[in-house]
């Protein structure tokens, strides 16, 4: 079996290849935003650019059946035992941020991949993202890559400059605070959130959640905040592991169809594997942020109050 290490590598030999291709696909000007009319299993329509890029780790994860018999989450095509006898368990998202694809050619658009690799023994126990060992997220039409490997923290690998990073110390909110605030889907503003973007923050969001958790994770941002109940277990649970490992904290209510589900929040990772309709059924409120009093603040400012980790957090009174 491999050891964490081994999967690091791994994965990140997939990411980079999975990157290369996805060159040669725009230089054949393939059209990133072309819509097929298929729904995903995690209840999204589907485009051309996230088949063809999920189809290509896929294949590279059949050809390791051999060396890595594993089980597949992954947003586009749901839960897969591409081994009769798997060991290990994978969470993938292939393309995140496809909001920023515009109907022509632009030249970077703020695209990642996200993948959570662990022991399926592990996941068989803990049931939730803390059995992930190992989380790397790559921009797609850039070079940074970050990961974390658990017990040894989180890393950002740019060219030849590779570091460790580390969430920011901020404990508390001010006329300086840097905040990733995700509104998508936002018919109406929270109180709570028109409360906090009064306090004098300054506002940030790429359009892709995976790389808005990195910002996180190497202090970029003090806090990332998505209220509108709209993230799904492939957008959370590598993430999860990334921030953690970089000294963050990290809350989240479950939501399972609209409604808040703190049961379900304690084996959620597991039961997916028996239960792919949860792909779609389960989204997330949740707050990611540098410390615990910083958390707890927006937490209060928002109306959560914090349940343990890994189990949620429950809308407060």
């Amino acid at each position: 079996m491999l050891n964490e290490r081994q999967l690091l590598d791994w994965g990140c030999s997939v990411l980079a290849e999975t990157a290369d291709y996805i060159r040669r696909l725009i230089q054949e000007e393939f059209e990133l935003h072309t819509r097929l009319s298929a729904v995903n299993p995690s209840g999204d329509m589907m485009t051309a650019f996230d088949a063809a890029v999920n189809a290509r780790i896929r294949q590279i994860l059949q050809e390791s059946q051999r060396e890595l018999p594993c089980v597949l989450i992954s947003e586009e095509t749901g839960v897969e035992f591409l081994h009769r006898c798997p060991e290990y368990f994978f969470l993938l998202d292939p393309v995140d941020g496809s909001t920023n694809i515009r109907p022509y050619l632009t030249p970077a658009p703020h695209l990642s991949m996200s993948l959570g690799m662990g022991y399926l023994k592990d996941l068989e126990a803990v049931k939730t993202p803390e059995a992930i060992r190992v989380s790397i997220h790559r921009e797609i039409f850039g070079e940074q890559v970050y990961y974390a490997v658990s017990g040894q923290g989180a890393y950002i690998k740019f060219g030849r400059f590779h570091k460790k990073i580390h969430s920011s110390p901020l404990e508390s909110l001010g006329e300086r605070s840097v905040i990733g605030l995700d509104l998508d889907e936002c018919h109406q503003l929270p109180a709570g959130v028109k409360a906090l973007l009064e306090r004098g923050i300054i506002q940030r969001r790429l359009g892709s959640s995976i790389l808005d958790f990195c910002q996180v994770a190497c202090g970029q941002y003090d806090a990332y905040i998505s209220p509108m109940g709209r993230l799904k277990i492939t957008d959370v649970c590598q993430s999860y592991h990334l921030v953690r490992e970089a000294g963050g904290e990290f809350g989240y209510e479950l939501l399972r169809n609209g409604e808040r589900d703190p049961a379900l929040a304690q084996d959620f990772l597991y039961r997916v594997l028996s239960e792919e309709n949860l792909l779609k059924e389960v989204r997330f409120r949740l707050i990611a942020a540098g410390t615990a009093r910083l958390k707890e603040e927006l937490e209060s400012l928002l109306g959560y109050r914090s349940a343990t980790p890994g189990a949620g957090c429950e809308a407060g009174g």
